[in-house]
């Protein structure tokens, strides 16, 4: 039968804390100060850390006031720390620098005021020793060390600002499960996924849990540096071509040639005054042809102006036809060309009478 002991509990916000990893915590609200200094009157210091479950957290994110009033609010596997120095800042909060010594569960609330204090019992701690004895090969932990070993070797590589001394660290702890809650914490993950890592009871399941995580990670910081470099690339060629085509202004300025650009410009704006386009046309083709000034004839924007402003200046807007709406002669050509289609073709001749008749009424003369 397991031992049930009792102790005090400080519940955190947005953070869990893993045996093994020293963190710095906040005691802000009034139950969690009472809980801070309570602690440094007893003689091992020890507090029991336990997360808040993200529900509970954004009731109390939302109220400063709020306290936790039931265990459903907490996740049941905690942390038992030592506190290993408390810091009473000036105005407001307490900051407790606190070490994690081993997961615990707890049972049950015992009170919740002035102070939290919980009943609970140690769990059994994961080790290379209690690992060996369910089965697991020394070799394959040893494979399973060297591999996330090498994902934070490629992570240093990937990412030229990570901290040498972080990564001497990380290369030189021999302890597994050490390595995978050091991973743990830089990978700065959520409560939850943060839970589920000092929930699990098995070493070969935490090692290869957090080499998923971290090779996750250093996929995506590979892609997000592969897409800035190809968009720094973009921008230093822009920044290459202007430069280039203002050297070529210049050069032709020496030498007296006129520039192209312009030239086409100033074609434009003759095709645009000969092709006598509707008010509210025109006033939109003058409006792309600054534009096409403004970024060039040679950039990607410009290419795409230039095709629209060609449409645009082609188009027949002084050419009219006149109308021909004969239905014995539209039925004909009708039939002439194309086989079957009676329904279609049906409101082809009621869509030609219906304006014909429209235009008789209007007292305009069809031939």
């Amino acid at each position: 039968m397991e031992t049930v002991e009792t102790g005090l509990l400080l519940p955190l916000r947005n953070m869990v804390l893993l045996p093994g990893i020293t963190l710095p915590v906040i005691a802000g609200r009034p139950r969690s100060v009472a809980v801070a200094e309570a602690t440094m009157l007893t003689s091992q210091k020890q507090v029991i850390i336990a997360s808040i479950r993200p529900e509970a957290s954004k009731r109390l994110e939302e109220d400063e006031n709020a306290e936790i009033e039931s265990l459903d609010e907490l996740y049941p596997v905690a942390t038992l720390a030592i506190v290993q120095r408390m810091i009473r800042l000036p105005i407001g909060p307490i900051q407790l620098i606190v070490q994690g010594e081993e997961r615990i569960r707890i049972d049950r609330l015992i009170k919740i005021t002035p102070t939290y204090e919980v009943a609970f019992q140690r769990l059994p701690q994961i080790s290379v020793e209690t690992a060996l004895e369910v089965g697991i090969s020394e070799n394959t932990l040893e494979a399973l060390t060297k591999v996330l070993q090498s994902l934070w070797r490629e992570a240093a590589n990937v990412n030229p600002n990570f901290p040498e001394e972080i990564l001497t660290v990380l290369l030189n702890t021999d302890d597994p499960v050490q390595l995978a809650y050091q991973t743990s914490i830089l990978l700065q993950q959520d409560v939850v996924q943060m839970q589920g890592i000092l929930e699990e009871e098995k070493l070969e399941a935490l090692l290869h849990k957090v080499i998923e995580n971290l090779q996750q990670e250093v996929e995506i910081y590979r892609l997000r540096m592969e897409i800035i470099g190809q968009t720094k690339k973009d921008i230093d060629q822009q920044q290459r071509e202007f430069i280039l085509r203002q050297q070529l202004k210049k050069i032709q300025e020496e030498l007296g040639e006129a520039d192209p650009e312009k030239q086409e410009i100033e074609e434009l704006r003759s095709r645009l005054t000969k092709a006598n386009l509707p008010e509210t046309a025109q006033k939109q083709a003058k409006r792309e042809i600054a534009r096409l000034e403004r970024v060039g004839n040679n950039s990607a924007e410009g290419g795409v102006i230039r095709t629209y402003l060609d449409w645009l200046l082609e188009m027949p807007w002084s050419n009219t036809v006149q109308d021909n709406l004969d239905l014995k002669n539209a039925r004909e050509v009708l039939d002439a060309d194309h086989h079957g289609l009676i329904k279609i073709k049906d409101r082809i001749i009621e869509h030609l009478a219906t304006f014909k008749l429209k235009q008789m009424r209007s007292g305009v003369g069809v031939g």
